[in-house]
């Protein structure tokens, strides 16, 4: 419909540098119908937002002719997407990177140590090619596209040192005999393993402060069981769930869908939402969101959102989102790298052409020299993945704690907070009861018997209670354990009745409680 935003996020192969980034911004901006773009270096997304419906086709051309590829999926959503091109793009080059080093060491060996010869000549010539026309092709094919468009990243700035080092050095072999020239091989195939080596170990970061989200999407279950009008209960995969399905929650179980309780009576514990630091009883009527935890008793749940609908995935799109975005340091950051693998190249062709003019006998091949050190040395990674690799850490890391950063410009600010204010709620708490103090004139082995008859319990304050109370395995047996959700525990020792549980159970049981009685020793 006209004038309805949408936006659209998709998976980007081919990118390297901040230059690829301006270069993947420009070609989708250039499409009818885009309004604006956010390409993401540290995971290789793109994000763009439509003012009117757009092909995902015409999205994929504009970037491939811009010498990238935009990955377009039906099958699965973003993250997953993303997952998957990550992961294989990590296997790659893992095994580029061993390739490359298994014959870069012994090159180096044979060119530093080894006396010269005709054979140490020919030996780095056949373990260096495999390294830059094998392992290194991929920059030598980006280069090109990249020149094909007028344009320059740091694979151009890989492609040309490696390269003009191979060429020369070949050169020197073919048409010298003489043994003690220096060849170049050894430069050229480090210089392609060394690269490999810094793609692998930034492949690897990312992928540790992409947990975050796959932690989040790790709480929302991959079955659950749904009850049919008939009250049969079948276990199907949630993507066979649908708005208006009834699905059961049991004990210990996670809730796999946002709705709304029709039966049933639960503690659930929902702090990662709410930061409760106690679950909380719903009753019919009451509304529950994917990802808590049923605790104690049991659900009938009508589902009112499922999927990427949930309140879960809405929260895992956010820190998605927000790990994309830019900081206004990273604006800058931008307008620099879009001039700066220009003007390498024309500083390392100066000093080439100043060793050349000036250098004297050796001044060629010292001006190679030059050449290549400029362009690899000021190859702009850094510069390019710094600042988005330190946003997604930050904000995915934030994640995994329970904080949710909305943006970049949100982390870059808050480095200006003098003061947090928090509410009432108790919201800053582990979610963990303690027992912090006691009252009780019952024996050691009648305090053995509670312990084990809340050993039954699955409620959080049991397991709080275990941990101040003896060891359970003395105790005497007990029989005719009965949990009561919200109440406690009813249970039968040694022909006695035991209640276990809040003032409200107690009561009910025909207990007696002196309400002026300190809880305090």
């Amino acid at each position: 419909m006209q004038g309805q935003h949408t936006q659209r996020s998709f998976p980007v192969e081919g990118m390297t540098c901040a230059s690829c980034v301006l270069g993947v911004e420009r070609a989708l901006a250039s499409v009818p119908g885009v309004e604006h773009v956010r390409v993401n270096l540290a995971d290789h997304s793109a994000t763009v937002v439509l003012h009117r419906p757009v092909a995902d086709e015409q999205l994929r051309n504009a970037v491939r002719h811009a010498g990238y590829d935009l990955v377009v999926t039906d099958a699965m959503d973003l993250m997953e997407a993303l997952e998957q091109a990550h992961t294989a793009r990590l296997h790659d080059l893992r095994r580029r990177f061993i390739i490359a080093a298994t014959l870069a060491l012994p090159l180096v060996v044979v060119a530093m140590f080894l006396p010269h010869s005709a054979l140490n000549q020919w030996v780095q010539f056949l373990l260096a090619t495999p390294v830059i026309l094998g392992t290194g092709m991929p920059f030598f094919r980006n280069a090109w596209r990249q020149l094909k468009h007028g344009l320059a990243n740091m694979d151009s700035l890989v492609a040309l040192s490696s390269a003009a080092a191979f060429l020369y050095s070949t050169y020197r072999l073919l048409t010298t005999k003489d043994i003690h020239t220096h060849l170049h091989y050894e430069s050229a195939a480090v210089v392609i393993t060394f690269v490999w080596l810094g793609r692998y170990l930034e492949a690897r970061a990312k992928s540790s402060t992409g947990g975050a989200i796959r932690k989040l999407m790790g709480m929302r279950p991959e079955r659950v069981l749904r009850v049919s009008d008939h009250g049969r209960t079948e276990e199907v995969p949630i993507a066979q769930v649908m708005p208006g399905d009834v699905v059961l929650v049991r004990t210990g179980e996670r809730v796999a869908v946002d709705g709304t309780v029709l039966e049933g009576r639960a503690a659930v514990d929902a702090s990662m939402f709410s930061g409760e630091s106690l679950p909380v009883e719903r009753l019919p009527g009451a509304q529950v969101l994917a990802g808590s935890v049923v605790q104690q008793g049991s659900l009938r749940i009508r589902t009112t959102q499922v999927g990427p609908g949930t309140y879960l995935s809405r929260v895992a799109q956010a820190v998605q989102e927000a790990q994309g975005s830019k900081a206004p340091v990273q604006l800058l950051v931008d307008r620099v790298a879009q001039r700066f693998v220009p003007a390498v190249l024309t500083i390392a062709i100066a000093a080439a052409l100043a060793w050349w003019v000036f250098g004297g006998v050796d001044g060629a091949e010292r001006g190679l020299q030059a050449f290549i050190t400029v362009l690899i040395i000021a190859c702009p990674c850094a510069l390019g993945l710094a600042t988005p690799t330190a946003i997604m850490a930050g904000i995915g890391k934030g994640a995994e704690q329970g904080i949710l950063i909305r943006g970049a410009d949100s982390l870059e600010r808050a480095h200006r907070i003098t003061a947090v204010v928090v509410d009432k709620t108790g919201t800053l708490t582990e979610g963990r009861p303690t027992v912090v103090d006691r009252w009780t004139d019952l024996t050691h082995n009648e305090l053995a018997t509670l312990a084990a008859i809340e050993q039954r319990s699955t409620h959080p304050l049991a397991r709080a209670l275990m941990n101040a109370l003896p060891d359970p395995a003395g105790a005497a047996p007990i029989h005719e354990v009965t949990e009561v959700p919200g109440e406690g525990m009813q249970a039968t020792v040694n022909g006695a009745r035991w209640l276990v549980g809040n003032r409200r159970a107690l009561e009910s049981g025909g207990v007696r409680i002196d309400r002026e009685h300190s809880l305090r020793e």
